[in-house]
């Protein structure tokens, strides 16, 4: 067995030097998943940070709706017709949706609302935005829009047209009623 000498003088070092391997392997497969598990959680702060200023923007934008509602003498309940709050929403659509050409009649009152008819006419360059306008026109509370027809076309410059019809409404309360 002296042939064999060598290797058991070496074999120690041998050894020593695969478990340094081993444990030098580890820990960076170990500090990879570590890394990646920090990037996923700052990917997720990163969003929930992003969520929370949404969420706090619209919290704001809903504080305003309940202000204008519940202090602005023009909208007294008793009061909640008045030709002002329709006004002032067409002024709060001309200015949100940018070359929109709007359209209006006489007031009328059916079924207990007070309505105003309106034609809206406004380009679109995505489906995206068609589907914002869409949604910031029926999103309003008092008074709300009821569309009741709409199309999608295109006029002679190529672009395309988001067309609706419908009315402003709000609902007539038994103050603002005349007595029969």
């Amino acid at each position: 067995m002296i042939r064999y000498d060598y290797l058991r003088n070496d074999f120690s070092v041998y050894l020593i030097s695969g478990v340094a391997l081993a444990v030098a392997v580890l820990s960076m497969l170990l500090l990879h998943k570590y890394t990646a598990y920090q990037n996923n959680r700052l990917e997720l702060i990163t969003r929930i940070s992003l969520n929370k200023d949404k969420a706090r923007n619209d919290i704001v934008r809903m504080d305003a709706w309940l202000k204008q509602l519940t202090d602005d003498p023009v909208l007294n309940v008793k009061e909640a017709h008045l030709d002002r709050s329709f006004f002032r929403r067409l002024d709060e659509i001309k200015e949100r949706l940018k070359g929109a050409s709007i359209s209006i009649t006489q007031f009328a009152d059916k079924d207990g609302n007070k309505t105003l008819p309106l034609q809206l006419s406004v380009p679109v360059s995505s489906y995206a935005m068609l589907v914002d306008y869409m949604g910031y026109i029926e999103s309003a509370a008092l008074p709300a829009y009821k569309i009741t027809h709409l199309s999608v076309s295109g006029d002679s410059k190529g672009e395309i047209v988001l067309n609706m019809e419908g009315d402003l409404r709000s609902p007539v309360t038994a103050e603002a009623r005349p007595h029969e």
